[in-house]
């Protein structure tokens, strides 16, 4: 999220990674639908057209994908954030 609202910051070489095919970004039917309920936060003051430039920004590199394993997660205060932190893959340890 933060890479694709904020043009400035520390995560900004996110975006540059992934359009520049250093890195893929995957999505599911959820993380998609989550991005699109986020990306109309008031906090973020984006119209619609904002939002769709912003998507447009990150649509084209990403890859979907069907993720078919759910896993048991901590208990999170953003639980909008769940279906990010529900894929898990072998080479990738859970952080937590």
């Amino acid at each position: 999220m933060s890479a694709l609202v904020f043009r400035a910051g520390t995560l900004v070489w996110i975006r540059t990674a992934w359009q520049s095919d250093a890195i893929l970004p995957l999505a599911n039917r959820d993380t998609t639908l989550e991005l699109y309920q986020a990306l109309s936060y008031p906090k973020f003051a984006l119209d619609n057209h904002d939002r769709k430039e912003l998507l447009a920004d990150y649509f084209p590199w990403r890859e979907t994908v069907q993720v078919s394993l759910t896993l048991q997660v901590p208990e999170c205060r953003l639980p909008g954030t769940v279906p990010f932190r529900n894929w898990r893959w072998p080479a990738m340890p859970m952080p937590w």
